[in-house]
Formats: C-alpha cells, structure tokens, sequence
C-alpha cells in the first residue's frame, strides 16, 4: 500500500541521516498518508477542485463528484472518529456512506 512506501522512504532516509520527508516518519501522530486528517488535505487542496473544473467542463461526469463528495464524508468520519468527535460519523452511518454496526 502506499502508506508502507511512504515508511519506507522515510525508513531508508532515516539510515541515510537525512531529514525525513513529510508523511513519511511512522514514529508520528500524524498517522501518515493513510490518515483522515491527511486524505482531507489531498481533498481540499487537490481532489475537490480538480473534480469540480472536471465536471463544469463535462456535466455528465457529475455522479464522480457524488462519489468523490461521499468519500470526502467517509474521511472527514476516520478523523473525527480518531479525535473522538463521532457527531459527523453518525450522520455518515445514518445516509449509508460507511456501514454502521448493525449492517
């Protein structure tokens, strides 16, 4: 998975002696790439606007943004879950974006 290559370069730069990349230094809290408050940031700042240019050009292409909208909610879940702040969780469960227990 990509997250076990983001370790492993910040593994091999560590052995090298060299300052370890962001993301990259699994002795972090910052969880690396694989993390929800991570994964918001690749939304905010690259997925949600490239999608959005993406389907003002082609408007058919619009249930990409749905999907895309939907797994924005999930992560906005896995960190709101990992900061033990389950309120946006609940309302994920409740339109059917991640499963509840009782699924």
């Amino acid at each position: 998975a990509i997250q076990e290559e983001f370790f492993n370069q910040g593994d091999a730069e560590k052995e090298q002696g060299l300052v370890i990349s962001p993301l990259c230094d699994k002795t972090k809290a910052d969880g690396g790439p694989a993390s929800g408050a991570n994964q918001i940031g690749f939304f905010d700042v690259i997925c949600i606007p490239m999608f959005s240019a993406f389907v003002e050009v082609f408007p058919t292409c619009a249930p990409l943004l749905d999907q895309l909208n939907k797994n924005y909610k999930y992560w906005m879940c896995d960190k709101e879950m990992n900061e033990n702040q389950p309120n946006l969780c609940a309302s994920a469960i409740a339109i059917n974006i991640i499963p509840s227990e009782e699924s």
